[in-house]
């Protein structure tokens, strides 16, 4: 059991116990024991290849105690890594006291690459830039839950994803690979406008014992990227097998909101297969999967778009 100790003139804590291993521990005079358990929600779903939550293995928590209307943070907090869900760690709190436990977690590819900044957790900003496509890198979850300790008790903290999967397929890439042998399909560019950068996840409303919502932030940029489409991965949509070209994560409201899309596929030498500018009303929401799907090199102006919830439900689709 490893211990970490918290020493402040100002702090309302004498430590908290950081453990992804239930232990039994005893209880410090006048503080109340608190086990917190983090779950990843419906983490053992799969659906297009993507999406497990097993990636999200880095987990941070940072504990905030009500003092009049505002949430102050306090020296209590954690990082653990190579985390399995669930995972229990103990805090001793001041009894019959409001607090607030955030927790963020991620890959350790994207905590690498600096992917999100929680340097303030009421302010998490995501760096489109460092975002790897047809990758669960960008797979994320977080969640904020209110509660009060009274001597020893547990918690139940389930973590949800603050994005949406952007799936796109198309049913007619065999057609196209048996015509051009020698010029095969290659890359997708997908351009995103006004989509969302940042987000909060401490402030907010929420009842004793409730979950505080995610409030995405005004911000917003246009995010394109290109990539390599993907090889081998199907997906059957209306009893049809479409093939997976690419998957992305875009930050996204608890909300359904909607974006417009570029989207323009490539062959092996560069020659433009397939554009399709101003693609509208594409929605998008955290924890759902966007699917776009049709023949999109043959016949590019006839496609569908469905929401997919793993995630949630229901799915959303777009007629073109």
């Amino acid at each position: 059991m490893k211990k970490l100790s918290v020493i402040s003139a100002l702090s309302l804590f004498l430590l908290a116990l950081v453990s992804c291993e239930k232990s039994d521990v005893s209880l410090d005079s006048g503080k109340a024991a608190v086990t917190v358990s983090f779950g990843i929600e419906d983490a053992a779903v799969v659906k297009a290849g993507f999406g497990s939550g097993s990636s999200a293995s880095v987990l941070e928590y940072r504990v905030y105690v009500l003092r009049g209307t505002s949430w102050d943070l306090t020296g209590v907090s954690g990082r653990l890594t190579e985390v399995t869900y669930p995972c229990d760690i103990t805090l001793f709190l001041v009894p019959n006291m409001t607090y607030r436990i955030a927790c963020f977690a991620q890959s350790p590819q994207a905590d690498a690459a600096a992917l999100y900044d929680l340097a303030d957790f009421d302010d998490i900003a995501i760096n489109y830039d460092a975002l790897q496509p047809n990758s669960d890198m960008g797979d994320a979850f977080c969640a904020t839950r209110q509660f009060v300790p009274v001597e020893t008790s547990s918690l139940s903290v389930v973590l949800r994803r603050p994005l949406a999967q952007f799936n796109v397929f198309t049913g007619d890439m065999a057609l196209y690979n048996t015509s051009s042998v020698d010029n095969p399909l290659k890359s997708i560019c997908l351009k995103f406008y006004d989509v969302p950068t940042k987000m909060g996840i401490v402030q907010g409303t929420a009842d004793e014992s409730a979950y505080v919502p995610v409030r995405v932030k005004d911000a917003v940029q246009d995010y394109e990227f290109t990539c390599d489409v993907l090889t081998g991965e199907v997906h059957g949509f209306e009893g049809q097998t479409y093939d997976h070209l690419s998957m992305n994560y875009l930050l996204a409201s608890p909300r359904s909101e909607i974006t417009s899309v570029d989207l323009t596929l490539r062959a092996a030498d560069g020659t433009v297969v397939s554009n399709v500018a101003g693609i509208s009303n594409v929605p998008y929401q955290a924890n759902y999967r966007t699917n776009l799907y049709g023949n999109l090199i043959t016949n590019a102006v006839n496609f569908n778009i469905d929401i997919d919830a793993q995630f949630d439900k229901p799915d959303h689709n777009v007629i073109h």
